[in-house]
């Protein structure tokens, strides 16, 4: 019996003994360096394209504004709705707060924001104006006049796309109209010329037409429009050109029936803007010389045409020639647009003047 119990107080003494140790070697141990973690892999840095695929721009229809030397609105706040949506507004603060409406009349606008909002449908456009100052002509007075608003928030409901790989621009255009014989004023939103698919046009003065038409037209006129055309930099800026051929140089195409391309570089916002066959499109550019380089993306309306046949193919081809213009010539009324990429030959645009 005495036997049996110390061969158990024996046992427990040697594992005891073997736990301890284990126990040491464990906390002796150096612990296990962790494996470092993978490095996160580099975020996609976005093109102009995916970066800026709206823009808000202002106008100002006609109406009562010649009353005015200025009418200046400060709008504290611009914003959109998608549709079918009811409440959840994308509202932001436009880069331009304090607009004068005076100089946005018919073609004229301002861009006040632009950036990335959702591609989807849309059907509701706003803007909040916290003031409104305007001042009449010297002819009615001068002097502050009384613009009133109907509420602080403008709004016009119109249904436009916005898309992933174009930049959709919407012109919300305003009007100041003259309330009966009160002496005030009211500004309101002008839905009928507000939309994202507005193809605004040069206003060519009365002789350009009547020379256009074939009646004569006064001597001194024509000679300042001879003397212009000799100068490259005046003749492509403000005058509208219509395309007529456009691909490889040794293999022209001409345009399809029933389609008609433009373009206008307005030298006061060193803008080009018209019409591609399809959708109206708009871009900045420089000139140097006989150089002319387009700012990347060109930004087009979200307009998909089906007729004539291959119309779409043809607005892209002639926007990806343009938008990768690099110099242009201008002889006997026509301008040759001169573009390409490191991937492919050059290319032309031939317009002719309108």
């Amino acid at each position: 019996m005495l036997r049996t119990a110390a061969h158990i107080v024996i046992v427990v003494i040697i594992l005891s003994t073997l736990f301890v140790s284990a126990c040491a070697e464990r906390a002796s141990a150096p612990a296990p360096i962790p494996l470092p973690a993978p490095a996160p892999a580099p975020s996609p840095v976005l093109s102009i394209s995916e970066d800026v695929n709206f823009r808000f721009l202002i106008s100002d229809d006609v109406n009562a504004i010649d009353d005015f030397e200025h009418v200046y609105v400060t709008i504290s706040k611009i914003g959109v709705q998608r549709s079918g949506e009811s409440g959840n507004w994308k509202e932001f603060t436009p880069n331009i707060t304090e607009v004068d409406l005076k100089p946005l009349i018919g073609e004229n606008t301002l861009e006040i924001w632009k950036g990335n909002l959702t591609p989807g449908e849309y059907s509701k456009v706003f803007i909040y104006i916290s003031s409104i100052n305007g001042t009449l002509t010297e002819a009615l007075g001068g002097g502050e006049a009384n613009v009133k608003l109907p509420s602080e928030k403008l709004h016009i409901s119109k249904h436009f796309v916005i898309g992933e790989s174009t930049i959709t621009s919407f012109i919300f255009d305003v009007t100041v109209v003259k309330a009966g014989k009160s002496g005030q004023y009211i500004l309101k939103p002008q839905v009928a010329q507000s939309s994202t698919d507005q193809e605004l046009k040069k206003v060519k003065p009365k002789e350009e037409k009547a020379k256009k038409r074939g009646n004569p037209v006064p001597a001194k006129k024509v000679e300042l429009e001879e003397s212009e055309t000799k100068d490259d930099e005046t003749a492509l800026e403000d005058n509208i050109w219509v395309l007529e051929k456009y691909g490889d140089t040794d293999n022209l195409i001409g345009i399809l029936d029933d389609t008609e391309i433009t373009i206008e570089f307005v030298s006061a916002k060193r803008t080009a803007k018209g019409f591609a066959g399809c959708n109206s499109y708009f871009v900045s550019y420089e000139t140097d010389g006989n150089k002319l380089s387009m700012h990347k993306p060109i930004g087009v309306t979200a307009m998909y045409c089906t007729e004539p046949k291959g119309v779409i193919d043809q607005e892209q081809e002639y926007l990806k020639i343009l938008q990768n213009a690099k110099t242009y010539k201008i002889e006997d009324e026509h301008l040759y647009i001169v573009g390409g990429d490191l991937f492919s030959r050059d290319k032309v645009l031939i317009f002719k003047l309108e």
